[in-house]
């Protein structure tokens, strides 16, 4: 201890003294070490925000390229499906003229009923009078409902393939 201090103040305040100053020490440390860790979280934090933006980044790449390729492919089936449909409809007119008739009623409202996806009416399905319409007003209207059908399912087909893919992305970029 400082020999002047020795007789001159008293013992409790030494005691004071001497807790006061472990005290600073111990807030001193402790304010160091607190400084220390946030800057180390900061750090981290930041480190973390650029590896989850560049994940975000290359997952955005990727992504487009899915994008591009599932449009791509189901635009060039819509194109298919929309010349077969044509070209089906064109070759109506070859159907020679002697095979066309009209249809029934009962078949009429059979078909109607079932495109809208109701139940067909059993007095009128047996309704065998003509309709007026004939075979091959009857086959366009099928060759375009078959053509939309066919369209809806590509399309269908396609959003599927385009979720599967996106999963897989995601997958692989939380893998890592």
């Amino acid at each position: 201890m400082i020999p002047f201090l020795g007789s001159v103040v008293p013992l409790p305040y030494k005691i004071l003294a001497g807790v006061l100053l472990i005290g600073a020490v111990a807030g001193f440390g402790y304010v160091k070490g607190y400084t220390h860790a946030e800057n180390k979280y900061e750090l981290e934090k930041a480190k973390f925000a650029a590896d989850s933006e560049r994940k975000f980044n290359e997952l955005l790449i990727k992504k487009n390229k899915v994008d591009i390729q599932v449009v791509t492919e189901y635009v060039e089936k819509k194109v298919y499906i929309t010349k077969w449909r044509e070209r089906n409809a064109g070759l109506i007119d070859e159907i020679p003229t002697r095979t066309v008739c009209d249809l029934p009623n009962g078949w009429v409202s059979i078909h109607n009923s079932s495109a809208a996806g109701l139940h067909a009416d059993a007095t009128t399905a047996a309704d065998g009078t003509a309709s007026g319409i004939n075979t091959s007003e009857a086959l366009g209207g099928i060759i375009q409902n078959y053509g939309t059908c066919h369209e809806t399912a590509e399309q269908l087909k396609s959003l599927q393939k385009w979720i599967r893919e996106q999963g897989k992305l995601v997958e692989q970029s939380n893998a890592k």
